[in-house]
């Protein structure tokens, strides 16, 4: 049997309304009374009206769909239940404002103005975006975008959502000194993300707060979600040489942690009794871990949402002022931290 298609006017004839008003209370205009919105809405509901988004397009110049774009292989998004989580916060505020996603892996070769330039996206979220790439991202700073991540730009107008990875690095350490650890060992994440600086520049600060000398051998940067070959290496030839050697050890992410674990395991090691180990977003994965992976929370669906309503927000009333939003992160303490061994 064909399915009856129930028409704008006839939406309008039921509510007792001009097809106008039934259209704004469609498009969330603000110019519709709170009643009247309400009555509308119902009409809708009980006829089940589905707006022609392809008219609504057309008729506005808008695509109501957003661009997403991602900086790692497909294959990382998918296997890490950050990105997923990320990803599922921004397709909720996207949905619950009658908006589609388009997503896009970045390469070198690609542009990232090239979705809005082209009209197929209204705006762009990107995520993890590089600080070495000044000049590709200063384009985006004149259409309506949101960056997951901060940057480095000339003129800095940039609408950021983030965690605030300085302060959560900060309370790591802290937590880490309480346990009487003085040598600890920061894996901070690549040098071209932002975090990985932030990291840094809090792991001197905290060091400094306290009186504590720091030392530079102990902060290295490292590829996001380190392979096993890769932390075993890096403990037999450097981390593990040193004199004194580390305590503690702080990973860029989970998975790096998780791995460490595994390594220093393999290697005979207690952990926390010789060593403790922390990770950064306390994805599900913590709770697997052997043993279970203190790690500094990211609010990941929550960023996604509201780094989605942001976008749309800007879409929408183009503000004159640079959005920045920072979100807290707790730190989650599980049994893979402890005393300090003694020396």
């Amino acid at each position: 049997m064909q399915k009856h298609i129930v028409t704008l006017e006839q939406v309008a004839k039921v509510a007792g309304v001009s097809m106008k008003t039934v259209s704004r209370v469609v498009n969330n205009s603000p110019q519709v009374a709170e009643k009247t919105r309400d009555r509308v809405q119902q009409v809708i509901d009980d006829l089940n009206y589905q707006p022609n988004r392809l008219a609504s397009s057309l008729a506005s110049g808008r695509t109501n769909t957003v661009g997403v774009l991602v900086h790692h292989a497909v294959q990382q998004i998918f296997a890490y239940p950050f990105f997923s989580e990320l990803l599922g916060g921004i397709s909720k505020g996207l949905n619950e404002n009658r908006y589609d996603i388009l997503l896009r892996f970045m390469d070198g070769n690609m542009s990232y103005t090239e979705l809005f330039e082209h009209r197929r996206v209204d705006g762009l979220i990107v995520t993890n975006a590089p600080i070495d790439k000044p000049e590709e991202m200063q384009g985006l700073l004149d259409i309506p975008s949101v960056f997951t991540s901060r940057i480095a730009l000339r003129n800095n107008r940039s609408n950021v959502v983030d965690s605030d990875f300085y302060g959560a690095a900060w309370t790591v350490l802290d937590h880490l000194f309480d346990l009487g650890h003085r040598h600890i060992a920061l894996m901070t994440g690549p040098e071209h993300l932002a975090l990985s600086h932030l990291r840094g520049r809090a792991y001197a600060d905290a060091h400094r707060a306290r009186g504590l000398p720091v030392n530079d051998a102990l902060v290295r940067a490292n590829a996001l979600f380190a392979n096993p070959h890769t932390i075993r290496h890096d403990l037999e030839t450097h981390w593990l040489q040193l004199a004194p050697r580390p305590t503690a050890f702080i990973a860029s992410d989970d998975i790096t942690a998780i791995n460490l674990l595994n390594q220093l395991a393999g290697m005979g090691y207690n952990v926390p009794h010789d060593f403790s180990v922390v990770g950064f977003d306390n994805t599900m994965l913590s709770d697997l871990a052997n043993p279970p992976l203190t790690s500094a929370a990211q609010q990941s669906f929550h960023k996604g949402y509201t780094a989605a309503l942001t976008l749309l927000d800007v879409i929408a009333h183009e503000p004159t002022e640079p959005v920045q939003i920072d979100l807290d992160m707790e730190l989650v303490v599980r049994q893979s931290t402890g005393r300090a061994p003694s020396s």
